[in-house]
């Protein structure tokens, strides 16, 4: 019987309690506690399950919970590989992810402290027993007391007027009970999604309610002292990006465990979970696509992170998979759209401002290189921190906040040195992961340049054309109408470059299925790379052996092609020497096309269609040769 995927308000509990879709990580129980760390920061991309992990530590962990651990646990991993810690702590579940950030820093803050004492409040339901001498002579009703520890904190604010005070009276009662015999584990889910918001809007913000000298830096400073104390013995934290944690308290997180290879998969799909996914969810009998089509249409959209560079998988996001298959579910006939930006809440406004945080030089290199297709050299900074209004961040900071946030991902050396060539193995390396986020790219450059996205992603028709007749004029018409505008009004030539090959490659990418697209085709003969990076062009102005402009291989047995474009803005010359220009021009692309056509692959399609288009002196050309 197929199963239902859960809707993105389910938890754990529900999810097992109804038998819906569960792609079992309870192995990575074991692995955590293989790395014996008492304070761990677990950061991934949004929407990648880092909540539903903590879950299941809540649910593994919490003595509270341990009458469900055989209706829960059964049929997954560690139901039949416990642990020693199995249902041996009492757990505090802390949950930041719906912070509000609508308000000032006050109003920010309040929600956390309700957040705080929803979750003390959580934690005596389940450990009634435990709850305080204070709170209990302070309750008018002594049959239900647990009741009357919300109603302690919040009548008694003019006190507990900080999520540091309030955690710190919590924690001083199990310091002082020798009587209690129960280690605390803290989880921690979020952390940093409110801080993340005012980060990317409002800088000063960020560092007024993230500093060391903050309500939110003691409520961390509060939990580092009980940790080291030893009344809580295992903290776990869920986040994006390791700043606010760096920023606020220096050192308390020794251990950000995200980068530890054998946790590489604990948040994201594998490719044989996906098929698992795929045959569990999607009924194959009433489904034109077989599971390994549907697979390798996901990879090429989905797939492509790895947070570790000696780690052996890359993981697809989640919850862009379970998104498509249950849009799939509802229509098998045809595949679902991309769905950009509704499925994964991103917003390009807190991208712009995430970049901001820069300097124009460092954010104008970062985006030419994510354009241009160009790995950026990379190396995890041991913190990211942002405490003087006047500073902006570093470059390798920059990079780390992209990485962080799923923007790029880190190449392995075996994909380096098979796309790059060898210069590119010995240090770590970062790129877009998938087509879904070049594709977000390129609507952010299309949207900065004025360019209608619905004149781009509007034209199937036109595509078809190309896809079953090598027929490119309306595709070319299209063009004209939509981009050549833009062409015209860019100011920097490296940026009406940029322009001129990313709208083709989005006319063709949102119109059709059809097409495996590649731009920055890297050239190989008898499997090794025989064409120079776009960086080494650009420092030695090889022409000849540089790397296809855009590659689209038709899937389906039509035409494919092979691009080549070139681009010259200068009004001001002659008519000769424009002619002259053309010519060169033209003749250089000839060349360069007959050595991508030596390429191992390239050489075997027979309907293999080659065009070079040139955007020269505000006129467009196509010629296929």
């Amino acid at each position: 019987m197929l199963k239902e995927i859960a809707d993105s308000n389910s938890n754990f509990l529900s999810i097992r309690k109804e038998k819906l879709l569960y792609i079992d990580k309870t192995s990575f129980i074991k692995k955590f506690e293989l790395l014996k760390k008492s304070v761990s920061l677990f950061l991934r991309p949004r929407r990648f399950g880092k909540t539903l992990f903590t879950e299941i530590l809540y649910y593994y962990y919490d003595i509270a919970q341990k009458g469900l651990f055989d209706k829960l646990f059964e049929g997954t991993y560690i139901h039949e590989n416990t642990t020693p810690y199995k249902s041996s702590y009492a757990v505090v579940k802390f949950d930041f992810s719906g912070v509000s950030t609508s308000g000032s820093v006050d109003d920010i803050l309040e929600d956390v402290r309700i957040r705080v004492i929803q979750a003390i409040v959580d934690f005596f339901k389940r450990y009634p027993d435990l709850i305080p001498d204070d709170i209990r002579e302070y309750a008018t009703d002594k049959s239900n007391l647990q009741a009357s520890v919300a109603k302690f904190y919040f009548e008694k604010r003019d006190y507990f007027n900080s999520c540091s005070r309030i955690l710190n009276h919590f924690l001083l009662f199990f310091q002082a009970q020798s009587k209690v015999d129960y280690k605390l584990m803290f989880i921690i889910d979020e952390y940093d999604n409110f801080t993340n918001d005012i980060l990317s809007r409002d800088k000063k913000a960020f560092i007024d309610i993230a500093n060391k000298q903050s309500e939110l830096g003691a409520f961390y400073g509060t939990i580092r002292n009980f940790n080291q104390y030893g009344v809580i013995e295992k903290v776990f934290i869920t986040g994006i990006l390791p700043i606010t944690m760096d920023t606020m308290i220096s050192g308390f997180v020794s251990s950000k465990i995200s980068q530890e290879p054998i946790l590489n998969e604990l948040a994201g799909f594998t490719d044989s979970e996906v098929l698992e996914l795929l045959h569990e969810t999607v009924d194959f009998n009433q489904c034109k696509y077989p599971a390994t089509y549907l697979q390798e249409f996901m990879k090429e959209r989905f797939n492509g992170y790895k947070f570790a560079k000696h780690s052996k998988d890359k993981v697809y996001n989640s919850t862009l998979c379970l998104n498509f298959v249950n849009t799939l579910k509802t229509d098998y006939d045809s595949l679902p759209e991309m769905g950009i930006s509704s499925n994964m809440d991103v917003n390009f406004d807190k991208l712009v401002g995430y970049l901001n945080l820069l300097s124009k030089q460092d954010r104008d290199s970062i985006l030419k290189s994510i354009i241009d297709e160009v790995p950026l050299r990379f190396s995890i900074p041991d913190s990211i921190k942002l405490d003087n209004v006047a500073n902006n961040l570093a470059y390798t900071d920059g990079l780390a906040m992209l990485f962080y946030l799923g923007f790029l991902t880190i190449i392995s050396n075996e994909e380096a040195k098979l796309d790059y060539g060898d210069s590119y193995v010995s240090a770590i390396y970062l790129k877009v992961p998938n087509l879904y986020f070049k594709i977000l790219f390129g609507k952010f450059i299309t949207d900065s340049a004025n360019i209608s996205w619905g004149g781009l992603v509007n034209q199937s028709n036109n595509v078809v054309l190309m896809e079953k007749q090598n027929n490119l004029e309306g595709l070319i018409e299209a063009f004209k109408l939509h981009v050549q505008q833009a062409l015209v009004k860019a100011d920097i030539t490296h940026e009406s470059e940029a322009l001129f090959v990313v709208s083709f490659f989005l006319m063709i990418s949102m119109n059709t299925k059809a097409f495996h697209l590649q731009r920055e085709y890297s050239i190989k003969q008898n499997d090794v790379v025989v064409s120079d990076c776009a960086y080494e062009l650009s420092k030695s102005k090889v022409g000849k052996h540089k790397r296809a402009d855009l590659v689209a291989i038709n899937k389906e047995g039509g035409p494919s092609y092979l691009f080549e474009f070139k681009y010259q803005r200068n009004e001001n010359s002659s008519l000769e020497t424009k002619e002259k220009v053309r010519a060169k021009l033209l003749n250089d692309a000839k060349e360069q096309i007959k050595f991508y056509q030596t390429d191992d692959k390239l050489k075997t399609i027979k309907d293999l269609h080659k065009y070079v288009i040139m955007y020269t002196y505000d006129e467009l050309t196509v010629q296929e040769v």
